[in-house]
């Protein structure tokens, strides 16, 4: 049985599982003590063999035999509804594009956002950006406007790490909110998403999608909070913007940055006893909690507000390991010389 840490409960599964988890790129060999990039196997079949197989080829694969069996039917099913092109063409509706929904994995955004929170650079600064649009500002053009900005910000302020999440305002228009550990000046932002605004509005291919009132003089939507160097404030950040947010979404609800998203966000215990997981069992003695069962696992919850009125936090002596992977695997993504194993002393 293992014993999956995450950042607001404990997951007791009977399924084995590697020893950290939730990074986009590396895994952790406990034997030799190494972070190693995940290894993306792909069939190498020279170019002239493949040639060679399609010219001497003396047998029909099956999905080539099906292809044909659709197209004969295809073709006879066609030709017995349409007598001619012309009416094929008067009776066929143009298909229209299938749009996918998107809902926000508030899971995985509160995990990285606690391994995002985790790093050295993080604890010294870190900055919540809330960023908002004119009234009726469609979601398309906002997307492009944030990611016009992102890409300057890039540029001009030296942007690095950051992790953003859209939400829904109680007008029905979008906004943004931003965790960054790179210091920015708010009156550049500000000015580079109020021309990021504007620039939409006056593009020729977008009149008449736009109808909103935007004086690039008088904007003034984008704020920014400095979150303290406590997992009490990360927390109250998190449930007060990602535990509330259900609206489904046509683009995607989060993103991160390619260094963000390399980090690992879960531990796992081979069972209760082992030396390493002993402290905190010991403290989830003395804490309110309450226990989920499935089919598959058993889920421990914290409770943020114990009993005496009091809010609990995991302390970060809990998560000590997994910050110390990051951030080995954070300075490496910054190196000049970047390695694929990171032996680690």
């Amino acid at each position: 049985m293992g014993i999956i840490l995450k950042e607001n409960n404990l997951i007791y599964t009977k399924m084995k599982h590697d020893k950290f988890l939730g990074s986009s790129t590396y895994k952790y060999n406990k034997a030799t003590n190494t972070i190693y990039k995940k290894v993306k196997l792909k069939a190498n079949i020279p170019q002239s063999d493949i040639q060679e197989l399609n010219q001497n080829k003396d047998y029909v694969t099956d999905n080539e035999f099906r292809e044909s069996i659709n197209d004969f039917y295809n073709d006879g099913h066609q030709f017995s509804r349409f007598k001619n092109k012309d009416e094929q063409l008067h009776h066929e509706k143009p298909k229209r594009p299938k749009k996918t929904i998107y809902t926000l994995n508030k899971k995985k955004v509160r995990e990285k956002c606690s391994a995002f929170f985790g790093l050295r650079k993080s604890k010294k600064f870190l900055a919540f950006y809330s960023i908002s649009f004119p009234q009726n500002f469609p979601d398309e053009f906002a997307y492009k406007c944030f990611n016009t900005v992102l890409t300057r910000l890039r540029k001009k302020c030296g942007l690095k790490s950051y992790l953003w999440v859209a939400e829904r305002q109680k007008n029905g228009t979008i906004h943004f909110h931003m965790l960054t550990n790179t210091f920015m000046q708010i009156r550049i932002v500000n000015y580079f998403m109020a021309r990021a605004i504007n620039n939409q509005i006056r593009k020729k291919e977008n009149k008449g999608k736009i109808n909103v009132n935007f004086d690039i003089q008088k904007y003034n939507g984008v704020d920014v909070r400095h979150v303290n160097n406590n997992r009490k404030a990360l927390n109250c950040y998190l449930t007060k913007y990602v535990s509330k947010n259900t609206i489904s979404f046509y683009k995607l609800p989060y993103h991160s940055s390619h260094d963000i998203s390399e980090l690992f966000t879960a531990e796992t215990f081979v069972n209760e006893n082992t030396n390493d997981f002993k402290p905190i069992k010991e403290t989830l003695k003395h804490i309110k909690t309450f226990v989920v069962d499935n089919e598959w696992c058993t889920i421990e919850y914290l409770c943020q507000k114990q009993d005496n009125g009091k809010y609990f936090n995991p302390p970060d002596s809990w998560y000590w390991l997994r910050d110390f992977l990051n951030e080995q695997i954070y300075k490496n993504h910054y190196a000049k010389v970047k390695f694929d194993n990171m032996p680690l002393s």
